[in-house]
């Protein structure tokens, strides 16, 4: 609080994030949102992942985090599962995944590099992040910037960055209160 109240200038990562300092901390005199950003230039250079399992699939759906309860991993999945092709196919990347689902068609390729997470989200067609009150998730960003269609939450930061396609689950109204995530 003392930085905030110190600083010439607060720059928040999302509007969710914004409203949710304020609601803490009051108004800051001089503010800005800019949402998490990537290199489009660097992503351009990179290829997308080439795997002879994945080749046995129609399409490739993914998502990533350090998974942690409130990241969802078991919803993202169902998501998955659901609303897939049934010749599709689900890579989770990242470290600890909680809530593993043992299915033929979901496969667990652990951390990545921020490269090879490159690679997967040009594979892939959709990126599901399902997290709650995520406020603006790099995983997200690149996996758009890499072109993959979004399925997101409502709650959180990572609406702010969907477009045209993408899906906004209706998920929680948080009234800025404590949680226990």
């Amino acid at each position: 609080r003392r930085s905030f109240e110190v600083c010439d200038l607060v720059v928040y990562q999302s509007n969710f994030n914004k409203r949710l300092t304020e609601a803490y901390f009051g108004d800051h005199k001089k503010s800005v949102v800019i949402n998490n950003g990537t290199c489009f230039e660097t992503i351009s250079n990179i290829q997308p992942l080439s795997h002879p399992e994945l080749d046995k699939y129609s399409e490739v759906w993914s998502c990533g985090s350090s998974w942690r309860p409130h990241k969802r991993l078991k919803d993202n999945i169902g998501y998955f599962l659901e609303n897939a092709p049934e010749d599709s196919c689900m890579v989770v990347a990242g470290e600890n995944p909680d809530h593993v689902i043992k299915h033929p068609r979901v496969f667990y390729v652990g951390q990545l590099s921020w490269e090879q997470c490159i690679s997967l989200y040009k594979r892939s067609k959709v990126f599901v992040h399902l997290a709650f009150l995520d406020h603006c998730p790099n995983v997200a960003v690149d996996a758009r910037a890499s072109g993959c269609k979004l399925v997101v939450t409502s709650s959180g930061g990572t609406k702010e960055i969907v477009g045209v396609g993408d899906i906004v689950v209706e998920d929680l109204d948080w009234d800025l209160k404590p949680i226990d995530l």
